[in-house]
């Protein structure tokens, strides 16, 4: 059995270097076809080969749903919206920004998810621009990310959580957090978090869960007390939209 699941992976192996020379478009479209006929390697079922090494399927429906929420909803929905209000001066051009940037991510998820339905196969967007720009620009895509992008990203996140654990303890503007112990608890949840990915895909699931709803839920909090001051008469960055507010 083993030996026949190596003789289909090298036979699409084949197959898809003999449509390397075809349009882009037609190229996408027959690798579709390959994999469609010959299935997923990792969506075979385990029992076919004892020695083989395979992902397990240890997620539901709610662990998607909630992955899927924790990158639409990134952390930074918290953090930027500061940053841009305090760079562009006014609450309407605010919204402008806000707007444009919004079409331009849903423009880059109906893209994903086109990807998703021409390629079925693993591997997110490494496998896309593998299969449709060759190997090495798939292996700059994961040397760029394993290097520069989710490092970084995994950075902002974890010392934004540890400023905003501290700033209960100095409520003071003039008198933030100390560095050592933001650094400190970054590093800290860091470690932490790469422990339980590590140790167990059900209880990375469970967290991932947790802090979606978490996050669903701050956001209708700040929403809801938004329309309170509003209801309450608290309008005065409204009369002027596009006037810089200090």
């Amino acid at each position: 059995m083993a030996a026949s699941n190596q003789g289909d992976e090298v036979s699409l192996s084949k197959s898809i270097d003999e449509v390397d020379i075809k349009p882009t478009r037609q190229r996408v479209s027959a690798i579709k076809d390959l994999y469609e006929q010959a299935g997923d390697v990792g969506d075979q079922d385990e029992n076919n080969s004892e020695g083989a090494v395979k992902l397990k399927r240890r997620m539901n429906l709610l662990d998607g749903v909630a992955i899927n929420i924790g990158i639409i909803i990134g952390s930074g929905i918290f953090v930027s919206p500061k940053g841009v209000l305090a760079g562009v001066g006014s609450v309407g051009a605010t919204m402008v920004v806000w707007a444009v940037c919004g079409v331009f991510s849903m423009v880059g998820a109906l893209c994903y998810a086109e990807l998703g339905t021409m390629i079925p196969a693993s591997g997110g967007a490494y496998a896309y621009i593998q299969l449709i720009y060759g190997d090495f620009f798939g292996f700059m895509l994961l040397w760029i990310a394993a290097v520069m992008a989710q490092p970084g990203s995994m950075a902002v996140i974890v010392l934004t959580f540890a400023n905003y654990s501290l700033q209960p303890l100095y409520p003071n503007v003039e008198c933030p957090p100390p560095r050592a112990p933001i650094v400190l608890i970054a590093i800290s949840c860091t470690i932490v978090v790469v422990l339980i990915n590590a140790i167990s895909v059900r209880w990375s699931c469970w967290i991932q869960d947790v802090t979606s709803v978490c996050k669903i839920g701050a956001l209708i909090i700040i929403i809801i007390s938004g329309m309170v001051e509003l209801g309450q008469g608290t309008s005065y960055y409204f009369y002027s939209h596009f006037l810089k507010k200090k």
